[in-house]
């Protein structure tokens, strides 16, 4: 089929955010919006100001109420005055700012400053345990402009903005919480608090980074027996013999009295590890096995949804990684409805209808985390193949009929005026049929998700015109233009 010509208006129509930016202080968060004011008000429109930020020689410059020189997320108000849309670290520096009169005499300059932060991180906190000393490092990755200080049980202990905190024996035994927090200008976080204490005696299911003492079954008081430590999945080998540790294996420790001690245990660790115990003369005298499974922390989980309100049917996706150490439960408003270890989720029209939050949770034997909640429902009467989100989308997710939105705007319209020559019939479909008339014709314009039967009736009718709304891959629409007969 041939086409002379084509032409298509969009209409668009919706509302801007109006704001009013604060005064620009001397520090200032990443992605404020701010405006440094030109301490003489700038009353004649013949007036030339020019601005200029001189780290990095960008200036802006006005003359005669015009801007010469334009710089993106920079304006200068009618006053004078500079605003920041949104300040990023690059603004960080010196602004001098000149007023000239229409004569081209200078009759006001300055310096302001201004300095630029990124948010702080939350920061992790980690102990590391040897001879007898605990070590509290907080670790917050690579910023400069960040301190740190030292909290014990929420009372600031140190801020000497050193990252690694030293516990001695006594401290440790005292048993109480530790936390540390970082902090710029702007901004502040602190750690998760830990509580430090001597190793726990080894359960058979740990937590990675756990600390804890497998106990020798018969105390070691001879200084002369000889101990040996195997585990049995790597061969690792730790050996005391006359009171001095002959073979050693980092991260483990063995203890005066011959027990085993992990500093931090890690997934490597998992296994059985046999012991054997011989007097001075070499004649064992104990023997026997402990065993451990290490296990990763539980991530949270993300919840996606796919709704398809034409068919009546939601499938819920509880999405995880690849661990096969986790297993699923379903909650409907809290309460558990599943618990049979399946990652999806289906719901019945019924279950829609009940507009009630849906969450999942995963765990393993030392830990679970559990996603955030989501509303499923639809709007009444018949609606089309919803899209799929996830949980952090927002809390309710629906398909169907009604006004949608596009870029923020309260409507869209299209309209397409396309000539026709020849008169064809769809395949498939032989009551659509083009006119044969050379004068243009008014079609109708259908948007249709990819995925519906009737796009396979249209393939060969028409231009195909596709449009990505606001850059959203789950919301690619196709634009099919359909005779109205």
């Amino acid at each position: 089929m041939s086409w002379q010509y084509s032409l298509l208006f969009l209409f668009l129509s919706g509302f801007a955010a109006l704001y009013v930016a604060e005064i620009c202080k001397t520090d200032l968060l990443e992605g404020t919006s701010c405006t440094i004011k030109l301490p003489t008000k700038n009353t004649d429109k013949s007036n030339e100001i020019t601005w200029l930020h001189l780290s990095s020689d960008a200036v802006i410059h006005r003359k005669n109420g015009k801007i010469k020189k334009p710089i993106p997320g920079l304006t200068m108000e009618e006053d004078g005055s500079l605003t920041f849309g949104s300040v990023s670290l690059k603004n960080t520096g010196k602004y001098k700012y000149t007023v000239f009169n229409r004569d081209g005499t200078e009759i006001d300059a300055g310096e302001k400053e201004i300095k630029v932060y990124a948010k702080a991180p939350k920061p992790t906190l980690t102990i590391n345990y040897k001879d007898g000393i605990s070590t509290l490092t907080c670790d917050f990755r690579e910023h400069p402009d960040l301190t740190v200080s030292w909290y014990k049980e929420e009372i600031i202990i140190q801020n000497e903005n050193n990252p690694e905190l030293l516990l001695t024996s006594a401290q440790v035994q005292e048993n109480k919480t530790y936390s540390c927090s970082v902090s710029n200008p702007v901004s502040n976080e602190q750690s998760n608090s830990v509580t430090v204490s001597f190793a726990e005696i080894c359960k058979t299911d740990l937590l990675e980074g756990t600390s804890c003492t497998f106990e020798l079954k018969t105390k070691n008081t001879d200084k002369s027996n000889e101990i040996i430590w195997v585990h049995l999945s790597s061969d690792a080998l730790i050996q005391w013999k006359n009171g001095k540790i002959k073979k050693s294996t980092p991260g483990l420790t063995m203890e005066e009295d011959g027990s085993l001690t992990f500093e931090s245990v890690s997934l490597k660790n998992s296994g059985k590890y046999k012991y054997n115990v011989y007097n001075s003369d070499g004649t064992e005298i104990d023997a026997g096995e402990k065993e451990i499974t290490v296990y990763a922390k539980a991530p949270i989980p993300t919840l996606t949804v796919n709704i398809n309100c034409t068919d009546g049917i939601s499938t819920l996706t509880c999405d995880f990684t690849d661990r096969p150490d986790l297993t699923v439960s379903w909650y409907k408003e809290e309460n558990i409805i599943q618990n049979k270890n399946n990652p999806k989720l289906l719901l019945t029209s019924a279950h829609i209808q009940e507009n009630k939050p849906y969450s999942c949770s995963v765990r393993n034997p030392v830990s679970n985390e559990q996603s955030n909640s989501v509303t499923v429902s639809c709007p009444t009467g018949k609606g089309d193949p919803g899209p799929t989100v996830e949980s952090g989308s927002g809390p309710t997710v629906e398909s169907g009929p009604g006004p949608r939105t596009f870029f923020g705007f309260d409507f869209w319209v299209m309209v397409g005026i396309l000539p026709t020559q020849h008169q064809k019939v769809v395949p498939n479909s032989p009551e659509i049929v083009a006119p044969d008339v050379p004068s243009p014709v008014i079609h109708e314009v259908r948007i249709l998700k990819k995925g519906s039967s009737l796009l396979e009736d249209l393939l060969t009718f028409g231009p195909d015109l596709g449009v990505s709304v606001g850059g959203l891959t789950t919301r690619f629409f196709d634009l099919r233009w359909w005779d109205l007969g």
